[in-house]
């Protein structure tokens, strides 16, 4: 009779063979299984593989080792990861999509699935950005070695009160990088309504483009689907390109505001 094999010990034997170990090392770091069949290990790796998602709850190797495989050393477990060709990294912070939300994203993107590049080329993305003045908002790393922890080359600065911020609008386009501006106080219905007026057309008569060839992109916060705005797009005759909620990760702007961000 095969013999019962708790979750750890099915996750050591699909870990273990993915990195290359044969059986005998396998059944080796399963402590009282020595004595498991080549069959049994087979049926474990055919039935689970990577059902198993031991990767996606651990912090790093010592982690993985210490609640996955305790019978596996570190080493080895840095070793298998590695030629998984999987590193330690911190969680990037996402918004959170719900069901619903997943269902709207799932139907946009199949809707604009047979868009060309040239379909692409006449959208143009707009958002806002908050940028600190002084030091970043999230976790450095950096390589030190003991006792150098206070060391001013391996220590992130910061200011009281954060230095101080910046809020702004802007825009992109194909044929260049539209305008910059500064929101000064709260963004409201009323002062978006100035921005594109002013700035949103300032930046196609920079282009020498006409806004009626393009559609104009922006995401569903409450002062860009305002009234006041919506009937300013009606008044211009802009077409606005429809656009799932909570999603900044399909918006390409984003890539722009992220290498401003690390200028400055």
């Amino acid at each position: 009779m095969a013999p019962h094999l708790t979750p750890t010990k099915r996750t050591t034997i699909c870990v273990m063979r993915k990195a290359g170990y044969s059986n005998d090392e396998i059944r080796a770091a399963l402590t009282g299984y020595h004595d498991i069949s080549n069959k049994t290990i087979g049926r474990v790796i055919k039935k689970y593989g990577e059902k198993e998602n031991y990767y996606e709850t651990a912090h790093d190797a010592t982690d993985l080792q210490k609640n996955y495989f305790p019978d596996v050393s570190v080493s080895t477990m840095k070793r298998a990861l590695r030629q998984e060709g999987l590193e330690s990294h911190i969680r990037a912070t996402v918004p959170f999509i719900s069901n619903k939300n997943l269902g709207v994203r799932k139907k946009w993107a199949k809707e604009l699935l047979e868009w060309k590049v040239e379909n692409w080329r006449a959208v143009h993305f707009s958002d806002e950005s908050i940028f600190h003045l002084f030091g970043s908002d999230g976790v450095e790393w950096c390589w030190r070695r003991p006792g150098q922890r206070l060391d001013p080359r391996f220590t992130k600065k910061k200011v009281k009160h954060g230095g101080g911020k910046v809020a702004v609008w802007g825009m992109i386009t194909p044929d260049g990088v539209g305008r910059i501006v500064r929101i000064e106080g709260n963004l409201t219905g009323a002062l978006y309504r100035e921005i594109l007026q002013d700035d949103m057309l300032g930046t196609y008569d920079d282009l020498s483009l006409n806004p009626h060839d393009f559609y104009f992109q922006q995401d569903n916060d409450p002062k860009h689907k305002s009234h006041i705005a919506m009937a300013w797009f009606k008044e211009n005759n802009i077409d606005l390109l429809p656009w799932p909620p909570n999603s900044p990760d399909i918006n390409i702007i984003e890539n722009l505001w992220g290498h401003l961000g690390r200028r400055i």
